[in-house]
Protein backbone atom coordinates (compact mmCIF):
# COMPACT_ATOMS: atom_id res chain seq x y z
CA UNK A 1 0.00 0.00 0.00
CA UNK A 2 2.81 2.43 0.85
CA UNK A 3 4.37 1.92 -2.61
CA UNK A 4 1.05 2.71 -4.31
CA UNK A 5 0.74 5.99 -2.40
CA UNK A 6 4.25 7.01 -3.45
CA UNK A 7 3.40 6.35 -7.11
CA UNK A 8 0.25 8.50 -6.94
CA UNK A 9 2.07 11.37 -5.24
CA UNK A 10 4.88 11.22 -7.85
CA UNK A 11 2.39 11.47 -10.69
CA UNK A 12 0.72 14.47 -9.06
CA UNK A 13 4.11 16.16 -8.70
CA UNK A 14 4.84 15.67 -12.39
CA UNK A 15 1.51 17.23 -13.33
CA UNK A 16 2.23 20.25 -11.13
CA UNK A 17 5.62 20.70 -12.78
CA UNK A 18 4.01 21.35 -16.19
CA UNK A 19 4.11 25.16 -16.69
CA UNK A 20 0.76 26.53 -15.58
CA UNK A 21 1.11 29.56 -17.87
CA UNK A 22 0.44 27.37 -20.93
CA UNK A 23 -3.23 27.71 -21.83
CA UNK A 24 -5.44 24.72 -22.61
CA UNK A 25 -5.41 25.60 -26.31
CA UNK A 26 -1.61 25.46 -26.28
CA UNK A 27 -1.05 21.88 -25.17
CA UNK A 28 2.56 20.87 -25.73
CA UNK A 29 3.85 17.56 -26.96
CA UNK A 30 6.21 15.45 -24.86
CA UNK A 31 9.21 16.68 -26.89
CA UNK A 32 8.22 20.33 -26.50
CA UNK A 33 7.73 20.00 -22.74
CA UNK A 34 11.40 19.08 -22.45
CA UNK A 35 12.53 22.17 -24.36
CA UNK A 36 13.46 25.56 -23.05
CA UNK A 37 10.43 27.73 -23.84
CA UNK A 38 10.88 30.97 -25.76
CA UNK A 39 7.37 32.24 -25.00
CA UNK A 40 5.03 32.54 -22.05
CA UNK A 41 1.26 32.29 -22.14
CA UNK A 42 -1.45 33.94 -20.09
CA UNK A 43 -5.13 33.20 -20.73
CA UNK A 44 -4.28 31.94 -24.19
CA UNK A 45 -2.29 35.05 -25.12
CA UNK A 46 1.45 35.23 -25.72
CA UNK A 47 2.70 37.70 -23.15
CA UNK A 48 6.46 37.40 -23.44
CA UNK A 49 9.06 36.28 -26.00
CA UNK A 50 12.70 35.65 -25.17
CA UNK A 51 15.09 34.42 -27.81
CA UNK A 52 16.71 31.00 -27.33
CA UNK A 53 20.19 31.11 -28.85
CA UNK A 54 20.41 27.54 -30.12
CA UNK A 55 20.89 26.18 -33.62
CA UNK A 56 17.81 24.70 -35.29
CA UNK A 57 15.60 25.62 -32.34
CA UNK A 58 11.88 24.95 -32.79
CA UNK A 59 8.83 25.34 -30.59
CA UNK A 60 5.23 24.80 -31.67
CA UNK A 61 1.75 25.09 -30.20
CA UNK A 62 -1.62 25.85 -31.74
CA UNK A 63 -0.97 29.49 -30.87
CA UNK A 64 2.59 29.97 -32.17
CA UNK A 65 5.32 28.20 -34.15
CA UNK A 66 8.87 29.42 -33.57
CA UNK A 67 11.94 28.58 -35.68
CA UNK A 68 15.31 29.87 -34.53
CA UNK A 69 18.75 29.90 -36.18
CA UNK A 70 17.94 27.60 -39.08
CA UNK A 71 20.17 27.78 -42.16
CA UNK A 72 17.16 28.22 -44.44
CA UNK A 73 13.38 28.11 -44.24
CA UNK A 74 11.32 28.01 -47.41
CA UNK A 75 8.18 30.08 -47.83
CA UNK A 76 6.17 26.89 -48.35
CA UNK A 77 7.25 25.75 -44.88
CA UNK A 78 5.98 29.01 -43.37
CA UNK A 79 2.64 28.60 -45.15
CA UNK A 80 2.34 25.02 -43.85
CA UNK A 81 3.05 26.18 -40.28
CA UNK A 82 0.35 28.86 -40.57
CA UNK A 83 -2.19 26.12 -41.25
CA UNK A 84 -1.70 24.68 -37.77
CA UNK A 85 -0.47 27.68 -35.73
CA UNK A 86 -1.89 31.20 -35.47
CA UNK A 87 1.51 32.89 -35.63
CA UNK A 88 4.84 31.92 -37.21
CA UNK A 89 7.96 33.60 -35.79
CA UNK A 90 11.42 33.07 -37.29
CA UNK A 91 14.60 34.59 -35.88
CA UNK A 92 18.35 34.55 -36.45
CA UNK A 93 20.90 35.61 -33.82
CA UNK A 94 23.97 35.25 -36.04
CA UNK A 95 26.09 38.40 -36.34
CA UNK A 96 26.24 38.50 -40.12
CA UNK A 97 24.63 41.23 -42.15
CA UNK A 98 24.00 41.08 -45.87
CA UNK A 99 21.37 42.03 -48.41
CA UNK A 100 20.47 39.22 -50.79
CA UNK A 101 17.07 38.56 -52.36
CA UNK A 102 17.55 34.80 -52.12
CA UNK A 103 18.70 34.99 -48.47
CA UNK A 104 17.46 38.32 -47.11
CA UNK A 105 18.94 37.68 -43.66
CA UNK A 106 16.11 39.14 -41.60
CA UNK A 107 16.96 39.01 -37.93
CA UNK A 108 13.33 38.25 -37.22
CA UNK A 109 10.12 37.89 -39.21
CA UNK A 110 6.58 37.32 -37.96
CA UNK A 111 3.58 36.12 -40.00
CA UNK A 112 -0.11 35.71 -39.18
CA UNK A 113 -3.59 36.39 -40.51
CA UNK A 114 -5.84 39.16 -39.19
CA UNK A 115 -9.32 39.74 -40.63
CA UNK A 116 -8.43 37.18 -43.32
CA UNK A 117 -5.50 39.38 -44.40
CA UNK A 118 -1.89 38.20 -44.43
CA UNK A 119 0.20 40.28 -42.01
CA UNK A 120 4.01 40.17 -42.01
CA UNK A 121 6.67 42.01 -40.00
CA UNK A 122 10.42 42.08 -40.76
CA UNK A 123 13.38 43.38 -38.77
CA UNK A 124 17.03 43.78 -39.78
CA UNK A 125 19.92 45.13 -37.80
CA UNK A 126 23.59 45.84 -38.39
CA UNK A 127 24.31 45.53 -34.65
CA UNK A 128 27.59 43.75 -33.96
CA UNK A 129 27.04 43.10 -30.26
CA UNK A 130 25.49 39.67 -29.65
CA UNK A 131 23.56 40.54 -26.51
CA UNK A 132 22.30 43.80 -27.98
CA UNK A 133 21.04 41.99 -31.07
CA UNK A 134 19.12 39.49 -28.93
CA UNK A 135 17.49 42.35 -27.05
CA UNK A 136 16.52 44.04 -30.32
CA UNK A 137 14.93 40.79 -31.51
CA UNK A 138 13.01 40.42 -28.22
CA UNK A 139 11.80 44.03 -28.32
CA UNK A 140 10.57 43.80 -31.91
CA UNK A 141 8.87 40.44 -31.33
CA UNK A 142 7.03 41.60 -28.22
CA UNK A 143 5.95 44.85 -29.90
CA UNK A 144 4.35 42.95 -32.78
CA UNK A 145 2.89 40.22 -30.55
CA UNK A 146 1.20 42.96 -28.50
CA UNK A 147 -0.41 44.18 -31.73
CA UNK A 148 -1.61 40.66 -32.50
CA UNK A 149 -3.09 40.23 -29.00
CA UNK A 150 -4.83 43.60 -29.02
CA UNK A 151 -8.56 43.50 -29.70
CA UNK A 152 -8.26 47.05 -31.04
CA UNK A 153 -5.71 46.08 -33.69
CA UNK A 154 -7.29 45.35 -37.06
CA UNK A 155 -6.08 45.31 -40.65
CA UNK A 156 -8.21 48.01 -42.24
CA UNK A 157 -7.79 51.13 -44.29
CA UNK A 158 -9.83 54.00 -42.93
CA UNK A 159 -9.30 55.95 -46.17
CA UNK A 160 -11.00 53.37 -48.37
CA UNK A 161 -14.51 52.54 -49.45
CA UNK A 162 -14.64 48.90 -48.32
CA UNK A 163 -17.06 48.01 -51.11
CA UNK A 164 -14.45 49.05 -53.68
CA UNK A 165 -10.97 48.48 -52.20
CA UNK A 166 -9.91 45.59 -50.01
CA UNK A 167 -6.60 45.09 -48.19
CA UNK A 168 -4.60 42.16 -49.61
CA UNK A 169 -1.44 42.41 -47.51
CA UNK A 170 -0.34 44.40 -44.49
CA UNK A 171 3.37 44.57 -43.76
CA UNK A 172 5.97 46.38 -41.70
CA UNK A 173 9.76 46.40 -41.79
CA UNK A 174 12.46 48.09 -39.75
CA UNK A 175 16.10 48.71 -40.70
CA UNK A 176 18.25 49.39 -37.62
CA UNK A 177 21.68 50.95 -38.04
CA UNK A 178 23.30 51.99 -34.76
CA UNK A 179 24.54 54.55 -33.85
CA UNK A 180 23.10 56.50 -36.82
CA UNK A 181 19.35 55.83 -36.65
CA UNK A 182 16.70 53.57 -38.15
CA UNK A 183 14.03 53.46 -40.85
CA UNK A 184 10.57 52.13 -40.03
CA UNK A 185 7.91 51.37 -42.67
CA UNK A 186 4.29 50.21 -42.49
CA UNK A 187 2.44 49.54 -45.71
CA UNK A 188 -0.80 48.08 -47.06
CA UNK A 189 -1.52 46.70 -50.53
CA UNK A 190 -5.10 47.44 -51.60
CA UNK A 191 -6.94 46.06 -54.61
CA UNK A 192 -9.84 47.35 -56.70
CA UNK A 193 -11.05 44.70 -59.17
CA UNK A 194 -12.16 46.90 -62.03
CA UNK A 195 -13.34 44.05 -64.27
CA UNK A 196 -12.43 40.47 -65.23
CA UNK A 197 -9.47 41.68 -67.27
CA UNK A 198 -7.44 43.68 -64.74
CA UNK A 199 -7.36 45.29 -61.29
CA UNK A 200 -6.04 48.51 -59.81
CA UNK A 201 -3.71 48.35 -56.82
CA UNK A 202 -2.47 50.92 -54.32
CA UNK A 203 0.64 50.42 -52.21
CA UNK A 204 0.36 52.96 -49.41
CA UNK A 205 3.37 53.27 -47.12
CA UNK A 206 4.13 55.35 -44.04
CA UNK A 207 7.90 55.66 -43.64
CA UNK A 208 9.70 57.06 -40.59
CA UNK A 209 13.32 58.22 -40.95
CA UNK A 210 14.48 58.36 -37.33
CA UNK A 211 17.92 59.86 -36.62
CA UNK A 212 20.07 58.64 -33.75
CA UNK A 213 19.51 61.73 -31.60
CA UNK A 214 15.74 61.11 -31.52
CA UNK A 215 16.13 57.37 -30.85
CA UNK A 216 18.53 58.22 -28.04
CA UNK A 217 16.06 60.69 -26.49
CA UNK A 218 13.40 57.98 -26.66
CA UNK A 219 15.60 55.89 -24.37
CA UNK A 220 17.01 53.46 -26.95
CA UNK A 221 20.58 52.33 -26.35
CA UNK A 222 23.47 52.33 -28.83
CA UNK A 223 22.58 55.56 -30.66
CA UNK A 224 24.53 58.84 -30.88
CA UNK A 225 23.54 62.44 -31.56
CA UNK A 226 23.15 62.11 -35.32
CA UNK A 227 20.66 64.53 -36.89
CA UNK A 228 18.51 64.12 -39.99
CA UNK A 229 19.94 65.40 -43.28
CA UNK A 230 18.71 63.50 -46.36
CA UNK A 231 16.88 60.35 -47.37
CA UNK A 232 14.96 58.54 -50.08
CA UNK A 233 12.36 55.81 -50.50
CA UNK A 234 11.73 53.82 -53.71
CA UNK A 235 8.84 51.50 -54.61
CA UNK A 236 8.74 49.12 -57.56
CA UNK A 237 6.12 46.50 -58.51
CA UNK A 238 7.14 43.55 -60.70
CA UNK A 239 6.07 40.02 -61.62
CA UNK A 240 5.81 37.62 -58.69
CA UNK A 241 7.81 34.45 -59.30
CA UNK A 242 7.95 30.97 -57.81
CA UNK A 243 10.43 28.26 -58.72
CA UNK A 244 8.62 24.95 -59.31
CA UNK A 245 11.56 22.86 -60.48
CA UNK A 246 15.08 23.05 -61.81
CA UNK A 247 15.04 25.90 -64.33
CA UNK A 248 11.24 26.14 -64.15
CA UNK A 249 9.64 29.34 -62.88
CA UNK A 250 5.98 30.37 -62.70
CA UNK A 251 5.32 34.09 -63.11
CA UNK A 252 2.44 36.27 -62.03
CA UNK A 253 0.77 39.20 -63.74
CA UNK A 254 2.71 42.19 -65.07
CA UNK A 255 2.24 45.45 -63.12
CA UNK A 256 2.02 48.73 -65.01
CA UNK A 257 2.70 51.95 -63.10
CA UNK A 258 -0.14 54.52 -63.21
CA UNK A 259 0.35 57.23 -60.59
CA UNK A 260 2.01 58.12 -57.27
CA UNK A 261 1.63 60.57 -54.42
CA UNK A 262 2.61 63.02 -53.11
CA UNK A 263 4.10 64.87 -56.08
CA UNK A 264 5.44 68.38 -56.60
CA UNK A 265 2.86 69.44 -59.19
CA UNK A 266 -0.31 67.48 -58.40
CA UNK A 267 -3.18 67.30 -60.85
CA UNK A 268 -5.90 64.94 -62.01
CA UNK A 269 -4.78 61.75 -63.75
CA UNK A 270 -7.24 59.76 -65.84
CA UNK A 271 -6.25 56.12 -65.37
CA UNK A 272 -6.69 54.35 -68.69
CA UNK A 273 -6.40 50.56 -68.68
CA UNK A 274 -3.36 49.07 -70.37
CA UNK A 275 -4.96 45.62 -70.59
CA UNK A 276 -8.47 46.60 -71.68
CA UNK A 277 -8.11 49.29 -74.36
CA UNK A 278 -10.79 51.95 -74.17
CA UNK A 279 -11.58 51.29 -70.49
CA UNK A 280 -11.10 54.02 -67.92
CA UNK A 281 -10.36 52.56 -64.49
CA UNK A 282 -10.98 55.82 -62.60
CA UNK A 283 -9.41 59.15 -61.76
CA UNK A 284 -6.58 60.07 -59.42
CA UNK A 285 -7.44 63.52 -58.02
CA UNK A 286 -5.42 65.65 -55.65
CA UNK A 287 -7.62 64.37 -52.80
CA UNK A 288 -7.86 60.70 -53.79
CA UNK A 289 -9.22 58.09 -56.21
CA UNK A 290 -12.67 58.40 -57.78
CA UNK A 291 -14.54 56.13 -60.17
CA UNK A 292 -16.69 58.78 -61.81
CA UNK A 293 -14.32 61.75 -62.26
CA UNK A 294 -16.82 64.30 -60.94
CA UNK A 295 -14.96 67.27 -59.47
CA UNK A 296 -15.89 69.74 -56.75
CA UNK A 297 -17.24 72.97 -58.23
CA UNK A 298 -14.77 74.76 -60.46
CA UNK A 299 -11.68 72.99 -59.09
CA UNK A 300 -11.13 70.21 -61.61
CA UNK A 301 -8.34 68.69 -59.52
CA UNK A 302 -10.53 67.85 -56.48
CA UNK A 303 -12.83 64.85 -56.74
CA UNK A 304 -16.33 64.88 -55.28
CA UNK A 305 -17.04 61.14 -54.89
CA UNK A 306 -13.77 59.83 -53.48
CA UNK A 307 -13.51 56.07 -52.99
CA UNK A 308 -9.98 56.14 -51.56
CA UNK A 309 -8.68 59.36 -50.05
CA UNK A 310 -5.07 60.51 -50.14
CA UNK A 311 -3.24 63.79 -50.54
CA UNK A 312 -1.19 64.23 -53.70
CA UNK A 313 -0.01 67.66 -52.58
CA UNK A 314 3.21 68.05 -50.59
CA UNK A 315 2.79 71.19 -48.48
CA UNK A 316 5.80 70.98 -46.12
CA UNK A 317 8.50 73.59 -46.80
CA UNK A 318 11.15 71.78 -44.75
CA UNK A 319 12.41 69.30 -45.73
CA UNK A 320 12.17 69.89 -49.47
CA UNK A 321 10.81 66.92 -51.43
CA UNK A 322 11.76 65.77 -54.91
CA UNK A 323 9.66 63.06 -56.60
CA UNK A 324 10.24 61.26 -59.88
CA UNK A 325 10.49 57.96 -61.70
CA UNK A 326 14.02 56.63 -61.40
CA UNK A 327 16.32 56.87 -64.41
CA UNK A 328 17.15 53.15 -64.26
CA UNK A 329 13.54 51.86 -64.24
CA UNK A 330 10.35 53.75 -65.23
CA UNK A 331 8.34 51.34 -63.03
CA UNK A 332 10.21 52.57 -59.93
CA UNK A 333 9.04 55.74 -58.20
CA UNK A 334 11.30 57.74 -55.90
CA UNK A 335 10.70 60.23 -53.11
CA UNK A 336 13.76 62.19 -51.92
CA UNK A 337 13.80 64.62 -49.01
CA UNK A 338 16.54 67.13 -48.17
CA UNK A 339 16.90 69.44 -45.13
CA UNK A 340 18.55 72.81 -45.68
CA UNK A 341 20.51 72.09 -42.48
CA UNK A 342 20.53 68.92 -40.40
CA UNK A 343 17.52 68.63 -38.10
CA UNK A 344 16.82 67.08 -34.72
CA UNK A 345 13.61 65.46 -35.93
CA UNK A 346 12.06 62.38 -37.49
CA UNK A 347 10.86 62.78 -41.06
CA UNK A 348 7.59 60.96 -41.75
CA UNK A 349 6.65 60.31 -45.38
CA UNK A 350 3.24 58.98 -46.38
CA UNK A 351 3.48 57.82 -49.97
CA UNK A 352 1.37 55.91 -52.46
CA UNK A 353 2.19 53.90 -55.57
CA UNK A 354 -0.68 53.00 -57.95
CA UNK A 355 -0.45 50.30 -60.61
CA UNK A 356 -2.63 48.11 -62.82
CA UNK A 357 -2.10 44.35 -63.18
CA UNK A 358 -3.77 41.75 -65.38
CA UNK A 359 -6.03 39.24 -63.61
CA UNK A 360 -5.49 36.47 -66.15
CA UNK A 361 -2.95 35.34 -68.71
CA UNK A 362 -0.30 34.34 -66.18
CA UNK A 363 0.59 31.31 -64.07
CA UNK A 364 -0.12 32.52 -60.53
CA UNK A 365 -3.00 33.73 -58.40
CA UNK A 366 -4.78 36.98 -59.05
CA UNK A 367 -3.16 39.61 -56.83
CA UNK A 368 0.25 37.94 -56.52
CA UNK A 369 2.84 40.68 -57.00
CA UNK A 370 6.48 41.26 -56.11
CA UNK A 371 7.30 44.55 -54.37
CA UNK A 372 10.77 46.02 -54.03
CA UNK A 373 11.63 48.79 -51.57
CA UNK A 374 14.95 50.62 -51.57
CA UNK A 375 15.72 53.29 -49.00
CA UNK A 376 18.56 55.40 -47.63
CA UNK A 377 19.08 57.82 -44.77
CA UNK A 378 21.92 60.31 -44.38
CA UNK A 379 22.60 61.78 -40.94
CA UNK A 380 25.20 64.09 -39.43
CA UNK A 381 26.93 64.40 -36.06
CA UNK A 382 30.66 65.08 -36.22
CA UNK A 383 30.57 64.04 -39.86
CA UNK A 384 27.95 62.80 -42.32
CA UNK A 385 27.09 59.08 -42.37
CA UNK A 386 24.53 57.16 -44.35
CA UNK A 387 22.94 53.72 -44.28
CA UNK A 388 20.60 52.01 -46.71
CA UNK A 389 18.43 48.94 -47.10
CA UNK A 390 16.60 46.79 -49.62
CA UNK A 391 13.42 44.74 -49.18
CA UNK A 392 12.03 42.30 -51.75
CA UNK A 393 8.60 40.89 -50.89
CA UNK A 394 7.57 38.20 -53.33
CA UNK A 395 3.90 37.47 -52.62
CA UNK A 396 2.66 34.06 -53.71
Amino acid sequence: MRNKVIVVVSILCLILLVPSAVATADVLSVDELGKEQCVKFENGKIIDFNVIDKKDYSFKTERIAVMGNWDSIEKEEIDDLLKSSDIVLIYDTKLNFQVDDSKPNNKIEIHYYKNHTKVSHYFRSSTTDENELKQEINDFANEKLDDFNSNDFAVTSYNADASLFNVLYSTSFREMSKPYGYIDCDYNVLKYRTNDVSSLYIVEATVYFVPGIIAKKDGASGFKNYKNEFGYFHINASNAEVEVGYGQVRRGGTPVFKDAYPVNTPGTISIASTYNIGTNMGYSFKNGFSKDGISIGTDKNLGLNISYSYNKTYTTAEPALSVQKTASNPQTFSWQYQYSSNREETNCLKVGYIFEMNNKGHEMREGDVALTFDYLMKVKYLSSKSFSGHQFHNWY
